[in-house]
């Protein structure tokens, strides 16, 4: 189990304390249940010269791509890692192995919609095949699982 006091985190095991820059996850023990939790980088836009920390867990992955749900606190006095137990604007974020930050593609039921399309063509720049299937309509600016696995079947290497 882990505490938290802003982004201190100690273990309740041991009582070590650590910064949450300095760690990438967490497993959280609770309950006969393992919960594992990446801290991750976050933008909204890769324009965007500023990044978020996000407590993220992961929900998908294809090849070098990742899709995480992604939980920002409005306060940080956290007592367990346990997001579904905490309001917390949840979003959904994409990753690649080799960058250094994850992007919100987050389209769920009409909410953050608003230049998804821009945000796919930025992220999948490199696969002018599955850019030309989203123009189309093809395959919907929401289905992000369909997307990454589209982008796997088109264009990775």
């Amino acid at each position: 189990m882990v505490a938290s006091k802003g982004m201190e985190l100690q273990s309740l095991k041991t009582l070590v304390q650590y910064n949450s820059d300095s760690i990438a996850e967490v497993f959280v023990h609770h309950q006969n249940k393992i919960s594992h939790f990446y801290f991750l980088d976050t933008k909204i836009d890769s324009n965007l010269k500023t990044a978020q920390k996000g407590i993220g867990s992961k929900v998908y992955r294809k090849g070098d791509i990742a899709i995480f749900h992604v939980h920002f606190y409005s306060n940080y006095d956290i007592k367990y890692l346990e997001p579904e137990n905490y309001i917390s604007k949840r979003e959904v974020f994409i990753k690649r192995n080799n960058e250094d930050y994850a992007y919100n593609m987050g389209c769920i039921d009409g909410s953050g919609c608003v230049g998804i399309k821009k945000r796919l063509k930025k992220f999948f720049h490199d696969c002018p095949k599955l850019i030309k299937e989203i123009r189309k309509n093809k395959i919907k600016d929401w289905e992000i699982i369909k997307i990454v696995n589209l982008y796997n079947t088109l264009c990775a290497e």
